[in-house]
């Protein structure tokens, strides 16, 4: 007799067997790697309701997919401002519930500030990080209010171990910021409209999954063998005025507790104190009252927000009259000022007058700006001499933490020559300057030593020219006197007598420099060393290309062009030498940014004390080491010749 029983079951088995393999087909396969996601949407006023909703759906498409025992997502949506819709911890595990909250997710309007998105998005992956690939996609239909800002945010967000994704919608966008934004190419999406969001569906799932964790960078301690060697008393003074939100002021002390944390702490080492100021100022604790790292850390956690105005004389003159007051007396004690304000303070004259008289009685002040509201000269005033070694600026308060490594560094350098570090990666960079006794306004021109390079390697290791050909073009500052130009083509000509300079090697070229009537030559002018010399000898001044975001146009849109001799398979190292604070920074870190995308790496020399650390390295191409450094005058690049030559080599033998 039929079987219909065994019929039925074996008709099921191979549907069951079928639908699989359609579903593997179609790529409707859970991922099923830990990860944390966050969803940045636009909620502008660019998008009409009915498709802001499509790019909720598409969200919930992409959660249906994940597998949420080991993925967390958040979710954030901008306008006008940023909204935290919900957090990664909000519904870990729970897929109705989150499904639920994006679909419940309402349109907040207004324009497109998409740097601030990120900026919230790379604070929130950063508070309690796991060892999970971090990523962060940010959907947008328009080109932001800031491209310049939006631009820095995905840089530092790049740095930070967190991968990017961009998704373009419609004809409105902008490729320039999505390749900013976006880590790698392949993370990059476009589609025409909100109803073809459901084609990159899969695609943008799979390449999620093939993202791979990233460690944070690591900030070891810096230089502290100087703070063990000579007493160090250090005293910050916070401000704690209404200006300052409730979340920065939460991140300001976590800066301060883990700066504290990367001192050698001791009785006969570095005592802390902290104060805070708003209308009035308050000594949280004194110097010694707290010795040990736990003790420390509870009382900065303990510290709670004053609120009001921004007194910042009356600060200074408590700083002056008692933060300092149990200072034990020791001829080599250094005492030490750490001054963070986000607002000008009240009355600029009295703050200028108590400055000074802080300054008179030898204590150290680094004065640090926090976002865009500070007022530049009065951290001049306020910071001790040379106020360009004393005097930090970063844009927010979550981004604090890049200046810890730079800080703690000055706070325990025991030569005082103040060589500025990176945001806490190592980067090369020369110890040429000028040397400075910080308790009194007179300046020394005694010159350090240059640092050795690693004596394993030569001048010219298996880089430039060996291991692959390079195309090098210099560019001088715009500000450079007649002198100084010159000193500058000493310089180059010195690196390229000793670098392989041949057709098939090294081809080196200059930007030209308008004011000075310097034409410059093109890397076909400079494919042999007899060549490129008998260049230099028409390029010395006679009697500005005009800005640094300029120069980096020129070297992508010219220099490295194949009509001007660049080649396909070399390295393309563009190297500017800047004398002072870059104009139009904005502008310079979009140039950067697209250089760094056409695989243009940046190295860049500062000459003299106006020189910013910080607009340097994010100008630069990356955070490995060499390619940021710095000497005391044009009359020194010469001793950056053999640093310089390693560092291009380098960079040639790296892909």
């Amino acid at each position: 007799m039929f079987d219909f029983k065994m019929l039925l079951l074996q008709t099921l088995v191979v549907c069951s067997f079928i639908s699989k393999a359609m579903q593997n087909a179609i790529g409707d396969v859970k991922c099923n790697k830990p990860a944390d996601i966050y969803f940045v949407l636009d909620a502008s006023s660019s998008i009409w309701g009915p498709d802001f909703r499509k790019q909720l759906e598409f969200v919930n498409s992409v959660i249906k997919e994940l597998d949420l025992s080991v993925v967390r997502c958040g979710l954030l949506t901008y306008g006008n401002v940023v909204q935290e819709e919900f957090g990664l911890r909000t519904y870990e595990g729970r897929r109705h519930a989150l499904t639920d909250a994006v679909s419940g997710v309402r349109q907040l309007r207004g324009d497109t500030h998409t740097d601030k998105a990120i900026r919230r998005a790379r604070e929130r992956m950063l508070e309690n990080p796991r060892e999970v690939p971090r990523i962060i996609v940010v959907m947008t239909d328009g080109r932001s209010n800031n491209p310049g800002l939006t631009a820095m945010e995905s840089e530092l967000t790049h740095r930070s171990g967190i991968t990017t994704f961009a998704v373009g919608i419609g004809k409105s966008v902008d490729k320039n910021e999505l390749k900013s934004i976006a880590s790698h190419q392949d993370f990059l999406f476009t589609v025409d409209n909100f109803d073809a969001l459901v084609a990159i569906k899969t695609m943008l799932r799979e390449k999620a999954c093939e993202v791979k964790f990233v460690p944070m960078p690591v900030e070891l301690p810096q230089n502290t063998e100087g703070c063990k060697e000579t007493p160090t008393d250090v005293v910050f003074m916070l401000d704690s005025s209404s200006n300052v939100r409730s979340q920065d002021f939460g991140f300001l002390l976590k800066f301060t507790n883990d700066l504290i944390s990367e001192l050698p702490l001791s009785t006969t080492g570095v005592r802390v104190g902290v104060a805070t100021y708003s209308n009035t100022p308050k000594q949280q604790f004194s110097l010694g009252e707290h010795t040990s790292p736990n003790a420390l850390s509870r009382a900065v956690n303990h510290i709670s927000q004053q609120r009001g105005r921004t007194n910042m004389a009356m600060a200074l003159r408590h700083l002056r009259q008692h933060s300092f007051k149990n200072s034990q007396a020791s001829n080599n004690l250094r005492k030490i000022a750490i001054v963070i304000t986000s607002s000008p303070s009240e009355t600029h004259a009295d703050t200028s007058l108590q400055a000074q008289l802080l300054h008179e009685l030898n204590i150290e002040v680094f004065a640090v700006g926090v976002g865009p509201a500070v007022d530049l000269k009065e951290l001049e005033t306020i910071a001790s001499s040379p106020s360009q070694q004393h005097r930090m600026t970063i844009d927010s308060f979550g981004n604090l933490q890049l200046l810890k490594g730079q800080l703690g560094h000055k706070i325990c350098s025991s030569d005082k020559d103040y060589a500025p570090l990176d945001r806490g990666v190592d980067i090369v960079k020369g110890r040429d300057q000028k040397t400075t006794t910080a308790r009194t306004t007179q300046e020394s021109t005694t010159e350090t030593t240059p640092t050795p390079m690693p004596t394993t390697t030569t001048d010219a290791p298996r880089g430039c020219g060996i291991a692959r050909p390079a195309d090098i073009v210099f560019a001088i500052s715009s500000t450079a006197n007649s002198y100084e130009a010159t000193e500058a083509l000493e310089f180059i000509r010195t690196i390229a007598e000793k670098m392989i300079v041949t057709p098939s090697g090294v081809r080196i070229g200059l930007a030209p420099r308008n004011c000075l009537s310097l034409p410059g030559f093109m890397l076909d002018q400079g494919t042999n060393k007899d060549q490129v010399l008998r260049m230099f000898e028409t390029n010395y001044p006679k009697p500005m290309l005009s800005e640094t975001a300029s120069t980096i146009k020129y070297l992508r849109n010219t220099s490295f062009k194949k009509e001007s001799g660049a080649r396909e398979n070399a390295k393309k190292i563009g190297v500017l030498i800047i004398d002072g604070p870059v104009r139009n920074f904005i502008e310079a870190v979009e140039e950067s940014l697209l250089a760094k995308k056409e695989n243009i790496e940046l190295l860049l020399i500062g000459v003299g004390s106006q020189t910013s650390m910080e607009e340097m390295t994010m100008l630069a191409s990356s955070n490995s080491q060499h390619t940021v450094m710095t000497v005391s005058s044009y009359s020194h690049l010469k001793s950056l010749t053999k640093k310089f030559i390693f560092s291009a080599n380098r960079h040639c033998i790296s892909q």
